[in-house]
């Protein structure tokens, strides 16, 4: 009976305990990482510079679990701020107050994520850092440099992030935190379903963003393919055997090589122009080569009947044979 009461006892007590995440950021170099450390009973000395956001600074304090989302402040970094807007219930914004030189960039921050329709209503609370050093503004000189005035929709708290060595936490740390608390507890309802609702909103814009991209991937993909088709079939296109193209006939033309088959003098002429006719009588052997040199009149080439031309006065016929003497010829 007393171990049914004590799980029964712990089941109100996680049915009572509220899930809470709220986002930390400002300018770089503000003391987030430091603070929100500072926040779960760690003394940091040294930190470095933020890259998107710190994972794992959650806690448990009271009825609340809580989800610090420590994002990094530079001005790359601080495009991804509205990435977690969706999944807050409220805001943390730390402010270096000892620096001066740049209130007014922090000023333009916070004036850009109270008018984000996803943090407008939901608890600020505003940490005014680093009051250990000079010049640093307390709460209200903050408050008119920011030029904020509604003291109800947020609230601005001077802080030390860093203690001294073996000092304790600031306690004005856990006092601001409380105020965020009981802001959030007073519109829990309305804060759980406006997360609800954002977070299903921003889901359903990435999906239809990776379905477009996905579309655009694959259309991309079937381009490079199909150009990459077209490129190899030009190629076995070029490449293939086929028929040579026809080689023009040296024999017919004009215009030919002075011989065929070796060196000069050697082999058969290729081509030689007709000889211009000469008088009778002034017709002198041609001189000794090798091959077959034909000289003797062609049928119907030469006019008038065979008695105006007599046999002495047609030139021998020559022939010079390679290796043999065709029959009936004599040399």
């Amino acid at each position: 009976m007393y171990t049914l009461m004590c799980n029964l006892r712990r089941w109100v007590q996680e049915s009572n305990e509220k899930n809470a995440t709220f986002v930390v950021i400002g300018l770089d170099n503000a003391g987030k990482t430091t603070l929100v450390k500072a926040l779960q009973g760690q003394i940091v000395r040294e930190t470095r510079p933020t890259v998107g956001f710190q994972r794992g600074n959650q806690y448990k304090t009271g009825k609340f679990m809580l989800k610090l989302l420590d994002l990094g402040g530079g001005k790359k970094i601080r495009k991804i701020w509205d990435s977690y807007y969706a999944d807050v219930h409220g805001l943390v914004y730390v402010i270096d107050s000892s620096d001066a030189n740049r209130l007014p960039e922090s000023k333009a921050c916070l004036a850009e994520l109270m008018e984000d329709k996803r943090l407008v209503g939901k608890p600020m609370l505003i940490f005014a850092n680093k009051q250990d050093l000079p010049c640093a503004l307390g709460a209200a000189e903050m408050a008119q440099h920011l030029g904020l005035a509604d003291a109800g929709a947020y609230r601005i708290e001077a802080c030390q992030a860093l203690t001294d060595e073996g000092g304790k936490v600031d306690l004005r740390l856990q006092g601001g935190m409380e105020w965020l608390l009981a802001s959030a507890t007073k519109q829990w309802n309305q804060l759980s379903g406006r997360v609800a609702a954002d977070k299903a909103e921003r889901d359903e814009i990435e999906r239809v963003k990776k379905e477009e991209r996905a579309v655009r991937v694959a259309k991309m993909k079937a381009e490079r393919k199909a150009k990459q088709e077209a490129e190899e079939a030009t190629a076995a296109a070029v490449d293939a055997p086929g028929q040579e193209e026809p080689r023009l006939n040296v024999w017919s033309t004009n215009e030919a090589p002075a011989c065929v088959g070796g060196a000069a003098g050697e082999g058969v002429a290729a081509s030689t122009p007709e000889p211009e006719p000469e008088e009778a009588g002034s017709q002198s052997p041609p001189p000794p080569g090798k091959g077959v040199e034909m000289q003797m009149p062609m049928p119907g080439a030469i006019p008038g009947s065979a008695s105006q031309y007599p046999a002495s006065s047609l030139p021998p016929l020559r022939v010079k044979a390679f290796g043999h003497k065709p029959d009936g010829i004599q040399p």
